[in-house]
């Protein structure tokens, strides 16, 4: 076997350009540790042939793209590895060795600091071989797919890729309605829509809206009720209800997105600058700041406060975004308000934070934006201070001393 130091030699002498990214010396000195970890010369040897992959399509690449590696990107090497130094068909240790020996030399040069680059899509390239809960080879991805790719190509994949996801997304979530929507679930809507419309709920005027109008508010509804009602019997939220009940129906990529939507939050924003393609939020109640997609809503959108469910990837689901006009007072006035609430809830749970008490009273933080902001001037709380908060309850030593020595005992 030849030394794996003249492979790197040989490839360097023959493609300068690669040395415009990683230089040579780094990724000998990459190796050189990896050996006084104690990797085999043939372990070294693989290192370096996945590294040679990955060297080759950044440098025949634009310097725009040079350092995006995108979804695909990783199967696409990893296929190319395989027929060259495989001699079989790939098989779960081959898949998830390579992909480490990747994730290893790619966090080693972001740690350098020698190589900006965004390798996001290594962890979500590897989860395409567990699709169905088990190890199972992708479709292959031809090294000719992603050699030469140009911005515009990237853009185009991306933009297809969220629309398949919004349709999946979409097609899950009517699943789920129709789940509810049969009989035994009858009182548990009639209980949500309830809560939801409260006493303002004017039936007519519904009858006269248009059908946009009309789809809005189911969207909202369903919104509410899949994240926020809780249902009488297990004091689940539907969504999580649906999770425990159907798991074992579930496709593993319909698991995948139920798990992200778990993790979405109710939140109420406030726009603090705005962009072609995104805009920056400042959360009303958690004071952290929000990035995310523009949305559709016509207007100067700094007039307006947003509430919807935010995942943890800071992705708003924007089909369920509510709007409504509020002028900078009146968005401090809805703060304090909603802040006075969450006070009053501490009577009930004193341990809470803002999270549990949104995730119990996001629809009185509804109703709240909604009576602010229709209402002029109109107060949503009493007008008498809150009681004082009841101090806590400590023990002394000196006072109960008996009492103490007895529980000693």
């Amino acid at each position: 076997m030849e030394n794996v130091y003249a492979l790197v030699k040989r490839f360097y002498l023959a493609h300068g350009r690669a040395q415009i990214f990683v230089p040579r010396t780094l990724t000998e000195r990459y190796l050189r540790e990896a050996a006084w970890r104690g990797e085999s010369a043939e372990g070294l040897c693989t290192d370096w042939y996945c590294i040679e992959d990955f060297l080759t399509v950044i440098m025949r690449r634009d310097e725009s793209l040079a350092r995006l590696l995108i979804h695909i990107d990783y199967l696409a090497l990893f296929f190319r590895f395989a027929d060259a130094h495989i001699d079989r068909r790939p098989l779960k240790r081959h898949a998830e060795d390579y992909f480490k020996r990747m994730n290893d030399f790619l966090t080693y040069l972001d740690e350098t600091g020698k190589y900006e680059i965004d390798f996001g899509e290594l962890d979500a390239d590897l989860e395409m071989f567990y699709l169905t809960g088990r190890f199972r080879l992708p479709e292959r991805v031809e090294w000719e797919e992603i050699e030469g790719l140009t911005l515009e190509d990237i853009e185009e994949d991306e933009r297809i890729e969220m629309e398949e996801l919004n349709l999946q997304l979409n097609e899950l979530l009517h699943e789920i309605g129709e789940y509810f929507r049969r009989p035994m679930y009858q009182r548990e809507i009639g209980r949500a829509a309830m809560i939801y419309t409260g006493n303002l709920y004017d039936a007519s005027a519904y009858e006269q809206s248009s059908d946009e109008e009309k789809e809005a508010f189911w969207l909202r509804f369903w919104d509410y009720f899949f994240f926020d009602y809780h249902l009488i019997s297990t004091d689940e939220t539907p969504i999580e209800h649906f999770c425990a009940k159907e798991d074992k129906t579930l496709r593993q990529d319909e698991r995948e997105i139920l798990r992200d939507l778990l993790a979405a939050r109710f939140a109420v924003l406030t726009v603090e600058e705005t962009y072609e393609d995104h805009i920056v939020c400042s959360d009303l109640l958690r004071e952290e700041e929000v990035v995310l997609p523009r949305p559709d809503i016509p207007g100067a959108l700094e007039k307006n406060i947003l509430f919807g469910h935010i995942c943890d990837e800071g992705m708003m689901m924007l089909n369920y975004i509510t709007a409504v006009p509020a002028s900078r007072p009146l968005q401090r006035r809805i703060k304090d308000t909603i802040q006075q609430e969450y006070e009053l809830f501490l009577y009930q749970s004193p341990k809470a934070d803002m999270d549990d008490f949104l995730a119990r009273e996001a629809a009185l933080v509804r109703h709240t934006i909604h009576m602010l902001a229709s209402r002029a001037r109109l107060n949503v709380l009493p007008q008498h201070a809150l009681p004082p908060r009841r101090p806590k309850w400590t023990l002394s030593q000196h006072r109960c001393a008996e009492e103490f020595s007895a529980l000693a005992v």
